[in-house]
């Protein structure tokens, strides 16, 4: 019974716990996005949601809807 419990142990802390977490975009991942303000950047359950109009990143090296940051 212990094996089973001890093996069910090791298949949880394999999975994502599922909270979302920051990711900022580099000149080797996501460099249209470097900037933008529609840059979302949030993984969720391991899947990185880059903004609403490129939700896996925009194709080309720059963004047709990239729009300066305001801060």
């Amino acid at each position: 019974m212990l094996e089973v419990y001890w093996e069910l142990e090791d298949i949880v802390a394999d999975v994502d716990s599922g909270f979302p977490y920051s990711v900022e975009p580099t000149a080797e991942k996501n460099p249209a996005c470097i900037g933008c303000t529609h840059y979302h950047g949030q993984v969720y359950s391991g899947n990185l949601l880059v903004c609403a109009m490129h939700p896996h990143g925009c194709e080309d090296e720059n963004c047709p809807d990239w729009e300066k940051e305001d801060y």
